[in-house]
């Protein structure tokens, strides 16, 4: 039996440069078997994500997967049978041989060097739309901070990136102001309400308009760098990993761009509108669309992985984690899926019209619906842990931090409350609706309101 190794940290590289699995076996002199093996030591390596392997051999193993104990045939599982959950990982070379595998973990041992992290800032908190932050958070009652006037709604979630806070507002600007003093350093005219919620990295601000144009400016002083004209309005909010973008349009595509210039690299058309904004896990791009699925899609080539019928429009972000994507809809059921396979784990029916985007944290689902109830749902089983009842609807997603939940609501107020009860810690009051959703920041939450300011508290 011949012992095989390789150079993990030029493995991983080529891995992720998008050549293709028939590529990489032909250099690295693999059947498909021992690629498949070699994907499944680097996953329980950690080196790479599980979703990343799961979409590479399925492209060579297009003969399919057959479970040894009850038949099922799945190309995308790697550990276990997703009808009868077998352990039936591929161990065999196609010539029948036992593949050694000593000397690859040996080789992967070593990890690569770690890089320092651009820092990115995203809709949600992170690219897989947890809304989880690492912050203290304000602990009781909210005091202003300062506020920021615009000349319309501020219906977009504000990020924080570089000690600056940018936004938009329907009055058709996308603002950039201190996030210590709340003086404006900059704004930029993009002639179309700027609803959704900006995306930050490589020294870029990206977002879309209500007259479907994408644009990145400078983050340090607005100034246009690229734009790309869609073919409807977008109020999508967009992921940035990489040097790729994604984001949703109203005409029912979902678009990946080149950060670097603006330029297409994908499109993947839905049959519906698409407001969601797409979460990333790996390789593994989740959105809604009005056309009542929810898919999941390839993010490096466009191509669909799987996709989940719900019969009523999803607007709202989908959020990952555990293995899990939740997501609500406008009938106002929340569904829990695996992220891999599209299989449903739970549902739960709200009972009113579902928006804003999930927040996953602290073992529990937050959301929010149309008539004003907040819930706390297990993240495991779906059932209810506890729930608020507000005076008006939610859109608004909630922020975690710090044990506490942050969110907006119709009744014009912010709420703060206690993660584990659902009890009452606090509010805020503002003019108007706050659909915004909460971001934070060491001791200070900012987020927008319809009375047309962006708040901080602390």
């Amino acid at each position: 039996m011949a012992t095989r190794a390789f150079n993990t940290r030029e493995l991983i590289q080529d891995l992720r440069s998008g050549i293709g699995s028939a590529l990489l076996m032909k250099k690295y002199e693999l059947s498909s078997q021992e690629f498949a093996v070699l994907l499944k030591k680097l996953v329980d390596a950690r080196l790479i994500e599980l979703s990343e392997a799961q979409a590479l051999v399925t492209q060579v193993l297009q003969y399919g997967f057959e479970c040894p104990e009850c038949g099922t045939k799945d190309p995308r599982q790697l550990d276990s049978c997703p009808k009868c959950g077998a352990f039936v990982a591929i161990i065999e070379s196609e010539e029948g041989e036992d593949v050694e595998t000593s000397v690859i973990i040996e080789v992967m041992k070593e990890p690569p060097p770690a890089e320092e992290p651009e820092e990115v800032a995203l809709f949600r908190g992170d690219l897989e739309r947890t809304g989880r932050y690492q912050a203290g958070g304000v602990r009781d009652q909210a005091r202003l901070k300062w506020k920021f006037p615009t000349g319309g709604w501020v219906s977009s979630s504000p990020v924080i990136y570089h000690s600056k806070v940018f936004f938009g507002s329907w009055d058709g600007n996308m603002y950039a102001v201190d996030a210590e003093t709340g003086k404006e350093r900059w704004r930029f005219p993009a002639a179309g309400a700027v609803s959704s919620s900006p995306a930050a990295a490589h020294g870029l601000v990206c977002f879309g308009t209500s007259n479907g144009c994408f644009f990145a400016v400078r983050a340090n002083d607005g100034k246009e760098v690229w734009h790309f004209e869609a073919e409807g309005p977008i109020s999508s909010s967009a992921a940035m990993a990489g040097q790729s973008i994604y984001v949703g349009v109203s005409d029912g595509h979902v678009l990946a761009l080149d950060a670097g210039s603006g330029q297409p690299k994908w499109r993947f058309k839905t049959g519906g509108l698409v407001s969601s904004s797409p979460a990333l896990t790996g390789r593994v791009l989740c959105v809604g669309s009005y056309d009542g699925f929810l898919y999941a899609l390839d993010a490096v080539y466009g191509r669909q992985l799987w996709r989940y019928q719900t019969g009523s429009p999803i607007s709202g972000s989908p959020a990952i984690s555990e293995r899990l994507v939740t997501f609500g809809n406008w009938n106002g059921t929340v569904f829990a899926v695996d992220v891999h396979t599209g299989h449903e784990k739970w549902r739960f029916a709200s009972a009113s019209r579902i928006n804003c985007s999930p927040a996953m944290g602290y073992g529990n689902v937050y959301l929010g619906n149309g008539n004003g109830r907040f819930l706390a749902l297990d993240l495991s089983t779906g059932k209810i842990i506890w729930e608020l009842e507000t005076k008006g609807p939610i859109q608004s997603s909630a922020a975690l931090a710090n044990g506490r939940v942050y969110v907006g609501g119709g009744d014009r107020f912010l709420h703060i409350l206690d993660a584990r009860t659902g009890r009452v810690l606090g509010k805020f009051g503002t003019g108007g609706a706050v659909n915004s959703s909460p971001v934070l920041k060491g001791n200070t939450v900012y987020f927008g309101s319809d009375d047309t300011n962006l708040y901080a508290v602390t």
